[in-house]
């Protein structure tokens, strides 16, 4: 059975490339962002569509999904809201993660992915993730997350990822980490890569 993917705060499609290089149907990808199409579309062989999340509606994502097949909605709302360097809390982007919830709940896609920052468990007293877990919990999901030291997935970051997963099927959970993947580096990852001036490309980089 096809797994087709449609993701929400697309961006320029590292998540869209992740899920499409791991054989997954990912048909589309939504952002607010018009320089983002190109590189997109480019990458993912989907279709970018211009939308700003807060003003789509479920009817307009679920004619994205063809009608057979497992449905997946994927997404990361803006971090900037809940980052270690922005204590105002007053970005109104953080409404993004709400209304992620409300169509998650509309959609009924079969499988939902979130990732976002750590603070966002902890973000106005953590009331708002509670509330994304207990609108989907409502919806009939089975709801699980955990904070990602992504280094030891082998990416070359120290960074960690509030990491969500949610199925309508029943349990569900992240793998374990493989202990045959050591710790890298950015040289690492990148020293092969040839040397290029700002605007330029090579040729013979599929990216």
């Amino acid at each position: 059975m096809t797994i087709n993917v449609v993701d929400l705060f697309c961006g320029v499609g590292g998540l869209s490339y992740g899920l499409k290089s791991a054989e997954l149907n990912v048909l589309a990808g939504i952002d607010v962002d018009h320089r983002c199409k190109f590189p997109y579309e480019e990458n993912n062989e989907a279709d970018f569509h211009l939308r700003d999340i807060s003003q789509i509606t479920a009817a307009e994502i679920l004619d994205l999904f063809p009608k057979e097949g497992v449905k997946v909605l994927v997404g990361c709302a803006p971090c900037q809201p809940f980052s270690t360097y922005n204590q105002k809390n007053s970005d109104p982007k953080w409404n993004l993660v709400a209304k992620f919830s409300e169509l998650i709940a509309e959609v009924k896609p079969d499988i939902v992915s979130m990732e976002n920052v750590p603070r966002l468990e902890e973000f106005g007293g953590g009331g708002l993730f509670i509330q994304f877990k207990e609108k989907l919990e409502a919806a009939g999901y089975k709801v699980w997350h955990s904070v990602v030291a992504l280094q030891e997935y082998g990416l070359p970051q120290q960074r960690r990822r509030l990491v969500l997963l949610a199925s309508k099927h029943g349990e569900i959970q992240l793998d374990s980490p493989p202990d045959s993947i050591p710790n890298t580096s950015v040289r690492k990852a990148i020293a092969s890569l040839s040397p290029i001036e700002a605007g330029s490309f090579d040729k013979n980089d599929p990216l």
